[in-house]
């Protein structure tokens, strides 16, 4: 829905009108950020490549950690005989 239409369709209740000389009010969005623009930054955007090559390997790392903590070692693993000796506080 673009910013006329939502205008159009519920401005009436608000007193709210539509200048026709604004051409952004017909544009889509995402995250207000013009769809058009979106579409033109990741074609013409290294940072948007290279942000997602940087997300991948954080999630590799995180994997790694993660494999790290359940490798059985004794500080990392909170087995369930010490989840069982916690204090519940009701």
């Amino acid at each position: 829905m673009t910013p006329r239409e939502l205008i159009d369709n519920f401005g009436g209740k608000f007193g709210l009108t539509a200048p026709e000389d604004n051409p952004y009010l017909d544009e889509y969005y995402l995250n207000n950020v013009p769809l058009e623009q979106v579409w033109n930054q990741t074609e013409s955007n290294p940072y948007l490549e290279v942000d997602s090559i940087l997300g991948s390997l954080e999630d590799e790392l995180r994997g790694e950690t993660s494999d790290s903590i359940t490798d059985g070692s004794e500080e990392a693993d909170i087995g369930e005989s010490n989840i069982s000796e916690a204090d519940v506080k009701e």
